[in-house]
């Protein structure tokens, strides 16, 4: 559900809140009954505040995302952490032309969005967390550019 509206002239605010309870409720033999749908957080939120004064408009926005499993098996190695990424825009209109520049991740957060549990290799060596891995948000990235309308 999310809601938006203007708080004053020319800045609109708006705000996003997403609630999902998720679990395997039948899968005979798989020792997977009760738990959490991978990839699958309990709550996630968003919101951002934009304003607008003639051609130019910025934009400032924060994205939650809940603790998840994205391990099938749930166990504790696959869960991620909770999760928060700021983000801001502007751009400026110039008729046929629009200048924009975007800075994602502006706290440059190096958190896991994915975590895998590694198994020991046979004949291998070290404890099972040597081999897990993750998937990490994107790091901070800057972007301009220009869009041209034909």
């Amino acid at each position: 559900m999310g809601i938006e509206g203007a708080v004053v002239d020319g800045v609109t605010a708006r705000a996003q809140l997403g609630l999902l309870r998720t679990r395997i409720t039948h899968y005979p033999g798989s020792g997977l009954k009760g738990n959490n749908l991978l990839s699958a957080p309990d709550v996630t939120a968003g919101g951002s505040v934009e304003w607008r004064r003639g051609d130019l408009t910025a934009l400032g926005a924060l994205t939650y995302t809940g603790a998840h499993f994205t391990d099938v098996n749930n166990r504790p190695r696959g869960r991620t952490d909770d999760l928060i990424i700021a983000d801001i825009q502007a751009s400026y209109d110039l008729g046929r032309f629009r200048l924009f520049g975007s800075l994602k991740n502006l706290f440059d957060s190096r958190a896991a969005i994915a975590r895998y549990p590694g198994v020991v290799p046979a004949g291998g060596s070290g404890s099972e967390p040597d081999y897990d891995s993750s998937v990490l948000v994107q790091p901070r990235t800057f972007m301009a550019g220009v869009k041209v309308t034909f």
